[in-house]
């Protein structure tokens, strides 16, 4: 059992991603009740004060980056907890093993709680589009620690096989735009990670409880269970 905390800005959004897996589950998932907001005054029903309503906020992406869904954290005279835009509750929404969530957190911190995910996961991409990819490790992990599969590794022998370029790695800015991004090779010149220039990228690290946006290609990424 474990929890971490992760703060947001007061403006814009972050890739964030729960660090722990729901306590009944063997699959690395967890659900937006396993995700607490703090950074604010609770809401107080005898003075009628404090609280927050609706301003930390999820969005699920989909592959051309547009929003999915969304849900709110309140704690407020009505209601406590995450609820969707007609107001259902929300609770219970699942978030699959390495999902990256786009979060719009207004300054105040999200609490990820739960056990210790002890196995690899395995997080398969489309041919096209991207994915919102989460460390959900409280580790940080290298990008030199992510296994690319999926395809036939490049055979010097035969000169076949292999992929350059094809998945990569896009961090993002608070307002969505990219900030950075890095390509993995494995072919004639090149096994690893590497950035738009040719530099070696494998020491990049996407922070525990942090995502990325990727464009995979149809590939499988692996992302290592931390050494407990």
């Amino acid at each position: 059992m474990g929890y971490a905390q992760k703060d947001t800005a007061s403006s814009g959004f972050a890739m964030l991603s729960a660090q722990f897996e729901a306590v009944s589950a063997n699959d690395g998932s967890a659900t937006l009740a396993d995700l607490t907001i703090g950074g604010y005054e609770p809401y107080d029903p005898v003075e009628d004060e404090g609280g927050t309503s609706g301003s930390f906020r999820i969005q699920f992406l989909t592959s051309s980056g547009t929003m999915e869904a969304q849900y709110f954290w309140y704690d407020d005279d009505e209601k406590t907890g995450w609820f969707d835009k007609d107001g259902n509750a929300a609770d219970d929404v699942v978030l699959a093993a390495a999902k990256g969530l786009w979060v719009r957190g207004a300054g105040l911190s999200m609490t990820s709680a739960g056990a210790v995910n002890e196995d690899d996961i395995v997080v398969p991409t489309a041919s096209s589009g991207f994915k919102a990819i989460g460390n959900t490790f409280p580790v940080d992990v290298k990008l030199s620690q992510l296994a690319i599969t999926g395809y036939d590794p490049y055979d010097p022998v035969e000169d076949e096989g292999g992929t350059s370029g094809s998945f990569r790695v896009q961090f993002l800015t608070s307002s969505g735009t990219m900030q950075a991004q890095y390509f993995w090779y494995d072919d004639d010149e090149k096994t690893g990670w590497f950035d738009k220039d040719g530099n070696a990228a494998g020491n990049v690290t996407i922070a525990a409880g942090t995502g990325v946006w990727v464009r995979g290609g149809g590939l499988s990424v692996r992302i290592p269970a931390p050494e407990l």
